[in-house]
């Protein structure tokens, strides 16, 4: 199986860059038109967004159940070992 990785905040970084990897990773043709309708677009990167709406105990959850995937992809997850995580049932 052949895929490409792209990281959200590369991508807000330079769209142009990280598109233009997707278009020749699928064989697709780089037009000046396509260039510019990137270049036209607001790509803001909104990965701190989930720390400032979520409380410490939400954070410490979704950081915990996500630690695998955090550390797989190269980012820094805080520790939470001397937190108490309440359970929560459906």
């Amino acid at each position: 199986d052949q895929f490409l990785e792209i990281k959200y905040e590369d991508f807000c970084e330079d769209p142009v860059r990280e598109t233009r990897k997707m278009t020749d990773f699928g064989g697709l043709e780089w037009t000046p038109g396509f260039e510019q309708t990137i270049r036209q677009g607001e790509f803001k990167n909104q990965n701190a967004k989930w720390r400032k709406e979520l409380s410490s105990e939400q954070q410490a959850l979704l950081e915990t159940v996500m630690a695998e995937h955090i550390k797989r992809y190269g980012y820094e997850g805080r520790d939470y070992s001397n937190l108490e995580i309440k359970r929560y049932t459906r």
